[in-house]
């Protein structure tokens, strides 16, 4: 009944609502609920309603049409509101978690859909099961049961689980229902640092889920203890000491083919650490020339950052090590990690790009990712260290003292440790007792200050405060405006929007709006070579099909946004639909403007109502018009 009483309470609510309410409401994950919010907002196209996303808000509902909203809301339970895609899931579930026949009823009683339905879902299920070599046996009077080897059985639930599959997270959830699987975490970690067995914060996740699954399955359908020579390999070795744990915890004796899976789990989510120094002092020189380059070419500090040199140097060591032997971990994070991070990713494919040449390995998008938050994490620190020298902060307010609190609180966010004092238009004589390291306000001061003044808006966004923190870094703060929509609006020029109703060709219509943004003058003359460049590393198509490219090395003269809004409903590049192109330019020297122009995009393409809405633009005035009116 989730999705009844999401509607319910999006219905009696005179606020947004987000993610993290409803998630602490059902005591669910917060993908559990985004997974529901998909279903409830296509079906609502249907039903009389539109949920809608407010950013850094969350979610309220508008009701169309009351009859059609009313009666949906009266047939709808948790089960019903399945979808065919979800029943398809759920049916591939129930089948993986009984190795016994089950029949077209039991699943019928179990998903609350009539028999007929189920048959008519089976030929997905059997595509579906098919695609991943697994048969289905089908047995008269008893029924089916898929027919697999333990070891893929246990794979494909955990790609249910990590999916977020709510049958399978109760299902683990009630299987280890006031149990400590925090002992058996630490005794994993503990196993692979005395093996010298190397992996990352993902694949370590991985196997703990691959064990809390091999856990639930045992109490299911393994009733014996087979006896055997024990294998004297590393990788058996911790299989059978975690085995010990579990049985210590869970009073569970894992049998052989148990921990024959388990040991070739963790050969494929771990690698032997080799102290191989053969490259290290060679790759220390190239990681301290490259960086010396970026530092020249960006005006950033990494050469100086020794911790950050060491950390990176370690993970490529290891890096190389790893894809020398063709072994490559995954990263589900990299996608979020090239929008919030534009720049910065950047960075790391041209890092990767010279790393790949000179030490014969070909480098993943995921791995790109990971070495990117080495960057990330040394800019992280660097605004960090700068936010810190502003210990005394000022806020003069025009509007009162409810507003100036409002602005306090934001504020707090950025600058932690900061005294942070208020005051009104009247007080300007006290501010300067007070001395602060900066001042913030709202309106238009009558004296001259000594130190930086930023001006805001009063009712500060999660956004204005990325772009105090982008002024800092880049240490613009004397007299500098922290602008509202208005900014993100002058980014768009009619001279470079348009609508595409017949090019289908992705890669053509980004060089064609590049070339022609080159001859308005907007950037210099390799801006479409650098577009392509860019793409062809990885694609920035995201979310509900809207795509981001820019350029590989910042080259603008002027910050644009050039935007096509595609009407072709098939228009697709490597399978993935392409509704509305933003092509960025930017000025140089704009290193973290970029990473504020795509994320304020990511918060428009996670919505597919914005996104239609935009795509319904017909001209450069309505596009502006639909802008308006999302409140960017």
């Amino acid at each position: 009944m989730r999705n009844r009483k999401i509607l319910e309470q999006l219905l009696n609510s005179d606020t947004y609502l987000n993610l993290d309410y409803f998630a602490d409401f059902f005591k669910v994950s917060t993908k559990t609920i985004s997974n529901n919010m998909k279903y409830l907002i296509k079906d609502g196209k249907s039903n009389g309603f539109d949920i809608r996303l407010k950013r850094a808000r969350g979610y309220y509902i508008e009701i169309n049409n009351k009859d059609a909203f009313n009666s949906y809301i009266e047939k709808i339970s948790f089960n019903e509101t399945f979808s065919p895609e979800y029943r398809t899931s759920y049916i591939i579930v129930l089948l993986l978690l009984n190795r016994e026949f089950i029949t077209m009823d039991y699943l019928a009683e179990k998903i609350s859909v009539s028999k007929s339905i189920i048959k008519s879902d089976m030929r997905k299920v059997e595509l579906e099961l098919e695609s991943r070599n697994i048969t289905l046996e089908k047995k008269a009077h008893y029924g089916i049961k898929i027919q697999c080897d333990d070891y893929t059985r246990k794979k494909f639930i955990l790609m249910y689980y990590e999916d977020g599959n709510e049958f399978i997270n109760n299902y683990i959830e009630n299987g280890l229902k006031e149990r400590n699987f925090k002992v058996i975490e630490n005794k994993l970690i503990e196993l692979l640092k005395e093996n010298n067995l190397n992996t990352n914060y993902i694949e370590l996740e991985q196997i703990n889920s691959f064990i809390k699954i091999t856990i639930c399955i045992h109490n299911e359908v393994y009733n014996n203890y087979f006896n055997y020579e024990k294998e004297k390999s590393t990788y058996f070795r911790v299989a059978d000491e975690l085995s010990n744990t579990i049985e210590e915890i869970y009073d569970i004796k894992l049998n052989e083919n148990e921990l024959i899976d388990l040991k070739k789990y963790l050969i494929k989510k771990t690698k032997k650490f080799t102290n191989n120094e053969i490259y290290i002092e060679e790759l220390r020189k190239d990681i301290e020339r490259f960086v010396q380059e970026i530092d020249c070419e960006y005006d950033t500090n990494f050469y100086e950052d020794e911790e950050f040199k060491k950390n990176l140097l370690y993970h490529i060591s290891l890096l190389i090590n790893r894809l020398q032997k063709e072994t490559s971990f995954s990263n589900p994070l990299v996608k979020e990690i090239s929008i919030k991070y534009p720049t910065i990713f950047d960075i790391a494919i041209k890092f990767s790009n010279e790393i790949e040449g000179k030490y014969k390995i070909s480098i993943s998008q995921d791995e790109i990712g990971f070495i990117a938050t080495h960057f990330a994490a040394h800019l992280e620190k660097e605004i960090y260290n700068k936010i810190r020298n502003y210990n005394k902060i000022a806020i003069i307010c025009s509007s009162g003292k409810g507003s100036a609190l409002l602005m306090k609180l934001k504020l707090e966010m950025l600058f932690s440790s900061s005294d942070i004092r208020t005051y009104s238009l009247l007080d300007e004589d006290e501010v300067e007792n007070f001395n602060p390291d900066i001042i913030f306000t709202n309106w238009q001061l009558s004296r001259e200050f000594k130190m930086p003044v930023v001006y805001v808006d009063e009712l500060i966004d999660d956004l204005d405060i990325l772009r105090i923190r982008n002024i800092i870094k880049m240490k613009r703060t004397s007299n500098s405006f922290i602008k509202t929509n208005k900014e993100f609006m002058n980014l768009f020029k009619k001279e470079t929007f348009r609508v595409v109703t017949k090019n289908n060709n992705y890669m053509e219509l980004l060089e064609e709006m590049a070339k022609g943004v080159e001859a308005l003058g907007y950037v210099d003359e390799n801006y479409a070579s650098y577009i392509i460049e860019r793409e062809e590393y990885m694609s920035t198509i995201y979310d509900n099909g809207v795509a981001i490219p820019h350029p590989i090395n910042i080259c603008g003269k002027d910050n644009l946004l050039s935007v096509a809004i595609i009407k072709n409903n098939n228009f697709t590049y490597n399978k993935k639909p392409v509704k509305i192109i933003f092509m960025v330019a930017l000025e140089k020297g704009n290193m973290d403007y970029l990473g504020m122009v795509t994320q304020i995009l990511f918060e428009i393409m996670k919505d597919e109502y914005l996104v239609e809405k935009l795509r319904g633009s017909e001209t450069f005035e309505d596009f502006l018009i639909n802008l308006n009116e999302i409140n960017i």
